[in-house]
């Protein structure tokens, strides 16, 4: 696949330009790492066991490393073919994708949590998991949103395992701005470094995440502040001029951010997925306006190759928050 995504499979609306596998209904944990592509795992073997291997061909793994002169040095390799996903520290230690999956077993056994999406980016440096926890909420009419926590880790030494709760317009699969509604500090994101302790530590994780999964109220107090809010086209104007801006260069070609402002404009005044599911009066909101800006972000920004790593883990992430910064400045501060 040309794409970043190696390997995925989906439950519900389309991601991403129909990327993946699409399943009937949501699999067990056992089901979904088979369908996922990630039936597979990682060791870290020292450089020199890889030169042995490889012989000269290993300096084009370590070609964009700093560890070629380091013996204590390691080289990623996935076991099922060998494929080298990265250099590593003495001290990084693989957290296998089953390990992941495993995280979310008591939940989906429960009946708490659905599998939603998961799979690989990048020949398996990256590897990712979604889950809906509860049911999904709508905000007015029929345009709903859920409650998601998403597991990502890199198994090249880049990415730390990372668990993070986050909401999604389910009719379109756009993942919205992950800020809780009064937090000084926005999103809530776990953190587990790749060493010994990594798998206890993720098994521990879902205690320290719960309590967060509860502010999900507050999140959709904040989108339905949103929706009540109308904007002007004026306002609209300016609320997409300040995240898309001319460049600051007089003499540079402003042609691409006049692109983009058109765009999310006709989004936002009729082309937003699931815009029949908005009831009239809420239509022209600052809520309807906020995911014509998330859509571009996830369905229509950049290259199909990378959007789906910035919509989530890039800077489309950030763009994400900037927008729900602005469109909650102007309706709840003003």
């Amino acid at each position: 696949m040309s794409h970043l995504v190696e390997t995925m499979f989906y439950v519900g609306a389309v991601p991403w330009h129909g990327l993946g596998e699409k399943l009937d209904a949501p699999p067990t944990c056992e089901e979904a790492i088979i369908q996922a592509g990630l039936d597979w795992s990682v060791e870290a073997c020292p450089v020199y066991m890889q030169k042995q291997l490889y012989g000269e061909d290993h300096r084009q793994v370590l070609a964009e490393n700093t560890f070629d002169d380091l013996p204590e040095a390691q080289v990623v390799r996935r076991c099922n073919d060998g494929n080298v996903l990265g250099v590593v520290g003495p001290r990084w230690t693989p957290v296998q994708n089953r390990d992941a999956f495993d995280f979310f077993d008591p939940m989906v056994q429960s009946g708490e949590a659905i599998l939603h999406t998961a799979g690989s980016l990048n020949d398996g440096k990256t590897v990712w998991i979604l889950a809906q926890i509860g049911e999904t909420r709508n905000i007015i009419g029929d345009d709903g949103v859920g409650q998601f926590l998403l597991l990502s880790m890199g198994h090249d030494g880049k990415r730390a395992v990372q668990v993070m709760p986050t909401p999604i317009r389910v009719v379109c699969a756009n993942t919205l701005g992950a800020a809780e509604y009064g937090s000084a500090q926005g999103k809530t994101m776990v953190k587990i470094a790749h060493t010994r302790n990594a798998t206890r530590r993720l098994n521990q994780v879902g205690d320290f995440i719960r309590p967060h999964l509860a502010s999900f109220d507050a999140t959709m107090e904040l989108f339905q502040i949103l929706a009540k809010a109308n904007v002007s086209s004026q306002a609209a104007d300016a609320y997409i001029t300040g995240l898309f801006p001319d460049p600051k260069d007089p003499d540079a070609n402003s042609s691409f951010a006049e692109r983009v402002r058109r765009e999310i404009m006709a989004k936002f005044e009729g082309d937003l997925l699931g815009y029949d599911a908005i009831p009239e009066q809420f239509k022209r909101s600052y809520w309807t306006l906020y995911n014509a800006v998330t859509e571009y972000v996830d369905h229509d920004r950049g290259s199909d190759k990378h959007r789906m790593n910035s919509a989530w883990f890039g800077s489309g992430t950030s763009l994400k928050q900037q927008a729900l910064d602005l469109a909650k400045e102007k309706v709840v501060t003003s």
